[in-house]
């Protein structure tokens, strides 16, 4: 349990040190006009559309801060159950409108967030 604990703090570490400034970093993983995502000191925002059975702009991995607050608004042209896959968080959203699940990224791991019933993963999330 101890080495548990220290591997988690020095990762913590880690990121923190990386981080060096709130603002998104640029790069193949930035928004696009179809997949937004914010960081700030409170937490995290990430914005998808899905439409035609695609995430506009692609499926995407985000980073996120571990102890984050993070949002999750999807809008779909299908209705479907958004399932945050290790944090088992779902939320439905329906055709044509848009709806958000709010979590606390406390677990380390990279975890996938899919439309559940249409087996379309949308975002990838990596918790650090």
């Amino acid at each position: 349990m101890p080495r548990r604990l220290t591997v988690t703090l020095l990762c913590t570490a880690i990121a923190l040190i990386g981080c060096g400034s709130s603002s998104p970093k640029g790069g193949p993983s930035s928004s696009t006009s179809s997949t937004a995502s914010a960081s700030s000191s409170s937490g995290t925002t990430i914005a998808l559309t899905v439409s035609g059975g695609n995430v506009q702009g692609g499926v995407q991995t985000k980073d996120v801060r571990l102890g984050a607050t993070v949002t999750l608004t999807v809008t779909s042209d299908v209705s479907d159950e958004v399932h945050v896959h290790g944090y088992d968080k779902m939320v439905d959203v329906t055709a044509g409108s848009s709806a958000s699940v709010t979590f606390t990224a406390d677990i380390p791991g990279q975890f996938e967030v899919e439309l559940e019933n249409a087996h379309l993963k949308i975002v990838e999330l990596k918790v650090s």
